[in-house]
């Protein structure tokens, strides 16, 4: 019976092939990108192929064989202890109370915010078609223009702090050798003539450790600043790209000549099952009777 449903049903049924890309989405995009899925979609539903080789910036035929995306946010504590990493990095723990990290994934799941990092899948009758996608979801949101304003504030902002850091950088090492050129020139005079060294020759050794601290504290600031510079220049920044061969999707779970079939044969399991609990109950129940007239 479920092979005949799955000829009656299915005459037409292709192999998929499946893919995925993650990616990280800054400056709020996901309702944006969700959106333009969502759109991608619609086009496909109406089999408007032209339409959307010119959205994907990929060819009419390729077009074709794309089937579905979908985009999914991803609640797993890996990514989402890099939210929480930048989050604590970017706090001004005089101002702001410290969050542990539990506290911060509730905070993020009572506001529904959406995770900076999602995933997006795509299926197709051909597993040759998604590494033409890269380019698209890489420049996917980047016509946007509220997004792109959040962008150029941001980027604006992140290189003036590099700016500012390497300016202190420069002043720190200027007043590092001019405390060791003193420093030197006392301790060298002092040995030479006895003349006991004044308190301020004697902090100096302190001191330019003082700067050395800073200037490491500065030089961990300005790396944390340049890798957020660089992931900041992307709306979508993905972590993977599309291959050149997508993976096919399950025979057992997708192909309807092996699904229906299964399907029927547990449906027929579970009615002899139902039969022969019945039988027992009524044998049961027979003999309940007999030992009633007893």
């Amino acid at each position: 019976a479920g092979i005949i449903f799955a000829f009656i049903f299915n005459k037409d049924y292709e192999v998929e092939y499946k893919s995925n890309i993650y990616v990280k989405l800054n400056y709020d995009s996901y309702p944006a990108l969700q959106a333009k899925i969502e759109s991608v979609n619609s086009l496909l539903k109406d089999e408007n192929y032209k339409a959307l080789s010119k959205e994907l910036k990929i060819k009419e035929d390729q077009a074709r064989k794309l089937k579905y995306f979908e985009l999914n946010p991803i609640y797993n504590d890996i990514f989402l202890l890099k939210d929480y990493e930048n989050y604590i990095k970017s706090l001004d723990t005089s101002t702001y109370k410290f969050m542990e990290f539990n506290d911060f994934k509730k905070e993020i799941k009572s506001q529904n915010a959406f995770p900076t990092y999602n995933i997006i899948k795509v299926k197709a009758t051909s597993p040759y078609v998604f590494s033409s996608l890269n380019s698209y979801f890489k420049s996917a949101l980047e016509d946007i223009p509220v997004l792109k304003q959040k962008q150029e504030n941001q980027l604006t902002y992140l290189k003036q702090k590099v700016a500012k850091i390497n300016q202190s950088l420069t002043e720190i090492d200027s007043l590092r050798q001019v405390l060791n050129k003193v420093y030197l020139a006392e301790a060298n005079h002092s040995t030479s003539s006895g003349v006991v060294v004044n308190n301020a020759t004697k902090n100096s050794p302190e001191k330019t450790y003082d700067l050395f601290e800073k200037r490491m504290s500065l030089l961990k600031e300005l790396k944390f600043t340049m890798h957020k510079l660089m992931e900041k220049k992307h709306i979508v920044l993905p972590f993977n790209t599309f291959p050149e061969v997508g993976q096919k999707v399950s025979m057992v779970s997708y192909n309807p000549y092996i699904k229906y079939p299964v399907y029927g044969f547990l449906f027929a399991l579970f009615i002899l099952l139902l039969l022969q609990l019945n039988r027992i109950l009524n044998h049961y129940q027979n003999k309940w009777q007999e030992n009633e007239v007893d």
